[in-house]
C-alpha cells in the first residue's frame, strides 16, 4: 500500500490547523492493513430509540390485528413487513472518484458501472433463496474525476474523511453520493440516517477504490463492501454490533443470530458460533458482518424492513425522487373512467362512492383493479368530482408522496373546491381512496 509524502502531510496539518481541528482529528500513523469499515461506534442509546421506533411500529400494526386468531394474525403481520417493499425506488448513485497526480485511485467508467451492477443484484436477493429483495434499485447518475493529491488523502484518512463531503457535496438528499479514493485506513466509511440532516455533506460514502469489482484487494474485490457501506447509509448496524451476546445489545435485528465477534475469512458455519448458547450460528453470510466477499449473499427479512423503514424516516426526499411510477395496467377506456387530458381518477368503487381506508388499502385496492394511486400534483389538479367533493370537505385523499417521519402524503378538500396538500399516518385513520389510470398504455 504506497506511503503518503512528509509534504502532503504538513500541508494536511497546516490545512486542519486552519480549520480548526483539533490535534486529536490528525492521524499521521499508517495503518499496517486498511480496517473493513469505519464506521464510528453508535451510543447504545440512540441504537436503541431508532431500534425501538421500527419495533414500535411493528407492535403497532400488530395490535390491529388482535382477536381475529393467531394464525391469521400472524399472515397479516407478515403482510405488513412485506408493505416496506410495495414501492420500488430507484435511487441515483453519484461517484466521485478522487485520485493522486501520480494517477493512484483513478479507475475506469466501466468498474463503477460494474459496481452498480452488483448493488442491483445483492439488493433484489438475486440467487439466493435467503436474501430478501429490498426493492431498491440503483442507477449510475453522475461520475466525476477531481484529481487532487490532498484531497485524495482526505478521502481515505481515518479522521479527515468527511472534509471532501462537505467540499465536493451540496445536497446529499437527492442522491447516494460516493467517494471513491485510496486509503491506508479503511476499506469503507458512511454515515447513518440519523446522524445529520437528509440534505446534509455527511450523507456519503468513502469507498477503497481496490474494493471496485475485479479490484486489487484480495478478497475484497467482488463489490461487496459498497453493499455493505450501503446498509450503514440506509440503517443497519454490524451484526456483531456492541461484541456482546446479550438479547438487549447487538444490532436489534430479529432474525439475525447473536454474534459477538466479526468473522474473520469465510469459515464454515459450523465452525463460527462466537455465542454458542444463543440460537443459531454467527451471520457470515450476511453483508453487514467482516466475512471475505466470496462468503456473502444476503440481507435478512428483517434487515430489509429496517433498511427501508429508516429510509422513508430519514431520508423522504431520497424516497420521493426515486419512486417508480408504473404506467397503469389497464387504460381509462379499459376501466371506464372519464379521461382529464393524459390521466383520469376515480373514487367510486363496486358501487360505492367516497370508499375510505388506509393508505395500505388504497395502494392495494388499485393495484386489484390495474390502477395506480395518484400523486400530490394529479389530486390538486384532477376533477375528483361526485359526491367526494361535496361530502368530503375537511377530509383527505391519500397520494403517493412520502411526508416526513414516514408518514403519508394527502391532499385536503376543502371549500369551493379548495386543495391543500398536506400528511397523515399510513395506518392510523382512514382517508378517502382514489386511483388513477393512464389513457395510454406504455
Amino acid at each position: 500500500m504506497r506511503r503518503r509524502s512528509t509534504s502532503a502531510k504538513m500541508l494536511l496539518l497546516l490545512f486542519a490547523v486552519a480549520l480548526g481541528c483539533t490535534s486529536s482529528l490528525l492521524h499521521t500513523a499508517v495503518a499496517a492493513e486498511p480496517a473493513r469499515c469505519a464506521m464510528p461506534p453508535v451510543a447504545t442509546d440512540k441504537a436503541d430509540a431508532k431500534a425501538a421506533e421500527a419495533q414500535a411500529d411493528a407492535a403497532k400494526r400488530e395490535a390491529l390485528f388482535k382477536g381475529e386468531g393467531h394464525e391469521t394474525m400472524r399472515r397479516q403481520v407478515a403482510d405488513y413487513l412485506d408493505t416496506y417493499t410495495i414501492e420500488e425506488i430507484d435511487i441515483p448513485i453519484n461517484y466521485i472518484v478522487i485520485f493522486e497526480e501520480d494517477g493512484t485511485g483513478w479507475v475506469p467508467e466501466g468498474q463503477l458501472e460494474n459496481q452498480t451492477t452488483v448493488m442491483n443484484e445483492r439488493f433484489a436477493g438475486q440467487g439466493v433463496d435467503a436474501s430478501k429483495d429490498t426493492g431498491m434499485r440503483f442507477y449510475t447518475a453522475n461520475i466525476t474525476y477531481i484529481n487532487n493529491t490532498l484531497l485524495a488523502y482526505y478521502c481515505g484518512d481515518a479522521s479527515l474523511y468527511t472534509i471532501p463531503r462537505y467540499e465536493l457535496i451540496d445536497d446529499a438528499s437527492e442522491a447516494l453520493h460516493v467517494l471513491v479514493c485510496p486509503s491506508d485506513y479503511f476499506l469503507g466509511v458512511a454515515v447513518f440516517p440519523w446522524d445529520a440532516p437528509e440534505d446534509s455533506p455527511m450523507h456519503a460514502i468513502n469507498l477503497h477504490y481496490g474494493t471496485l469489482p475485479g479490484g486489487f484487494i484480495t478478497s475484497y474485490n467482488a463489490g461487496y463492501t459498497l453493499v455493505h457501506e450501503a446498509g450503514h447509509y440506509f440503517g443497519l448496524l454490524h451484526t456483531f454490533q456492541g461484541t456482546t451476546c446479550s438479547r438487549r445489545g447487538g444490532d436489534f435485528i430479529r432474525d439475525t443470530p447473536a454474534q459477538k465477534y466479526p468473522t474473520n475469512g469465510c469459515p464454515a458455519e459450523v465452525d463460527a458460533d462466537t455465542c454458542p448458547h444463543r440460537r443459531g450460528y454467527d451471520n457470515i453470510h450476511n453483508f453487514m458482518d467482516y466475512s471475505y466477499d466470496e462468503c456473502l449473499d444476503r440481507f435478512s427479512r428483517w434487515q430489509v424492513v429496517y433498511m427501508r423503514f429508516y429510509t422513508n424516516l430519514f431520508r423522504p426526499t431520497l424516497v420521493n425522487t426515486g419512486r417508480v411510477v408504473e404506467t397503469s395496467a389497464q387504460t381509462c377506456a379499459d376501466l371506464g373512467w372519464t379521461a382529464d387530458g393524459d390521466v383520469c381518477v376515480q373514487t367510486r368503487f363496486e358501487s360505492a362512492q367516497c370508499t375510505t381506508g388506509t393508505w395500505y388499502d388504497n395502494h392495494y385496492l388499485c393495484e386489484s383493479i390495474g390502477a395506480r394511486m395518484c400523486s400530490q400534483e394529479e389530486l390538486l389538479n384532477l376533477d375528483i368530482g361526485g359526491r367526494c367533493r361535496r361530502l368530503l370537505r375537511g377530509h383527505s385523499v391519500w397520494s403517493t408522496e412520502l411526508c416526513p417521519n414516514d408518514i403519508r402524503g394527502v391532499v385536503e378538500l376543502t371549500k369551493n373546491n379548495g386543495r391543500t396538500p398536506g400528511c397523515r399516518d399510513a395506518f392510523v385513520g382512514d382517508a378517502t381512496m382514489a386511483c388513477c389510470a393512464d389513457v395510454g398504455l406504455p
